[in-house]
């Protein structure tokens, strides 16, 4: 897989996520079902951070803000990129590196929760666009040794 592509797709979630996030939690009815499952969904990261297993709970993490936007375009788009965002990130991090990028993810899952239970729809979003920056470096990172 070609190193920029995979920014591009991180790029497209990234923006998407960023968007779906204000929809989802603008209605407060959702906001503690949306907690509750984004809370359910970090403690089995937590539980299988060294497995596969992990790899599909990140997913549901990020999937339940799309659950709560009532915009299937939207819910479609995120599966369809983040499918090819997960076969590129597995690519990337192989060993000791994978098990570090999974547990400073699972510390910025934490934080994301924390914000939208303060209500803090900005922090929220700050925080959002951090976890995809993040990985977009660890991309970058690659296509400067390749």
């Amino acid at each position: 897989f070609d190193p920029n592509f995979a920014c591009e797709v991180n790029q497209l979630i990234m923006t998407i996520t960023l968007g779906v996030i204000e929809y989802s939690l603008e209605n407060p009815e959702n906001r503690k079902k949306i907690i509750d499952s984004l809370k359910k969904y970090v403690e089995l990261e937590e539980d299988n951070v060294a497995t596969d297993l992990y790899y599909d709970y990140d997913y549901h993490f990020h999937k339940t803000f799309f659950d709560y936007s009532n915009n299937k375009l939207l819910k479609d788009l995120f599966k369809k990129y983040n499918l090819i965002n997960e076969i590129l990130v597995k690519a990337y991090h192989k060993g000791a590196i994978s098990l570090k990028n999974r547990k400073a993810c699972l510390e910025e899952h934490e934080r994301i929760i924390k914000s939208i239970e303060e209500n803090n729809i900005a922090l929220t979003l700050d925080l959002i666009k951090k976890h995809y920056l993040r990985a977009e470096k660890i991309f970058r990172k690659l296509i400067k040794i390749n």
